[in-house]
């Protein structure tokens, strides 16, 4: 699950795409891929973190469900300590609701992805760059990934 999970991180695929991901997939060290959800293709260099990993298991990556990933993904979660509390705001009829969960809790495979989009810019990806890794037409749909840390933001600052 920690590999799927990092995989995941380090080539911003969804979970569908990684559970079909074939060998025939990989040449020349990059991913061709026609995306699940989309039909879009796309092109992935291959990084060492998901070189390693595909290397690992001999490029047939395993195979479990998303309900089964995400419920142990939070374990793992768990386990490698994040359990600070998190504040979650949710709207539900006009009326906004506030609940305290453990960091840990709201890990899911998905999260990989959008760790994908935050690590490539904190890099310096330009965007379009990783819009076309990611599958993401519109800047709109793909600006919702975005996730700017706070170190970036205080760094950012001290530019001033």
């Amino acid at each position: 699950v920690r590999d799927l999970f990092v995989f995941g991180c380090a080539t911003g695929l969804r979970e569908s795409d990684i559970q079909n991901l074939k060998k025939a997939n990989i040449k020349d060290e990059t991913i061709y891929f026609n995306a699940i959800k989309t039909s879009t293709d796309l092109e992935i260099p291959l990084n060492k973190y998901s070189k390693a990993i595909l290397e690992k298991y001999d490029y047939k990556l395993p195979k479990i469900s998303q309900q089964k990933l995400n419920q142990y993904i939070k374990e793992v979660g768990e386990l490698a300590g994040l359990d600070e509390d998190e504040i979650v705001v949710t709207f539900q009829g006009g009326k906004r609701y506030e609940e305290t969960v453990k960091r840990y809790s709201l890990l899911a495979s998905h999260v990989g992805r959008r760790s994908f989009v935050t690590i490539m810019i904190q890099k310096g990806v330009p965007i379009p760059v990783i819009q076309s890794m990611t599958g993401h037409k519109d800047l709109a749909s793909f600006q919702r990934y975005i996730k700017i840390a706070d170190k970036d933001r205080k760094k950012a600052m001290a530019k001033w």
